[in-house]
């Protein structure tokens, strides 16, 4: 009885492993190295990937810890709705721009950068989004 459960088991363990838990050890093989310049592959073991990852936002919204500021994130993100609900594109434009500058300041702040974007974006001409206004396009 138990030669033939195992050769009962066989096609289908055979299938998990082959699908299942190969690539899942090929996908940790590469988490060990370490990442070239331009995206590449440097075949140098470290853990340094995994360091980076207890330390980083990812860890923080795995974990279970949430998105840091959370209430001022989702309070932007109503602000932008109700803007566009009343039709109101300008004022839509103009709160979707502060709420990525205010995101991006966010994140600058926790990777401990200092720099304003808002210094720069502040002195950007209204109806712009880049480097040209609406009328040049």
């Amino acid at each position: 009885m138990t030669a033939r459960r195992t050769i009962l088991m066989a096609p289908g363990l055979g299938y998990l492993a082959l699908f299942l838990v190969a690539p899942c050890l090929i996908i940790f093989a590469y988490s060990l190295f370490e990442r070239g310049t331009y995206g590449g592959i440097v075949y140098d073991v470290t853990l340094e990937n995994y360091g980076r990852a207890a330390t980083s936002l990812f860890a923080r919204i795995f974990l279970g810890r949430g998105i840091p500021n959370q209430q001022d994130v989702a309070s932007e993100h109503a602000a932008i709705l109700h803007a566009l609900r009343d039709g109101e594109h300008a004022r839509a434009a103009a709160v979707m721009r502060r709420h990525i500058v205010d995101s991006l300041e966010r994140d600058a702040r926790m990777a401990d950068v200092s720099l304003s974007l808002r210094r720069l974006a502040q002195h950007a001409p209204a109806g712009t989004t880049g480097p040209h206004t609406k009328e040049e396009r």
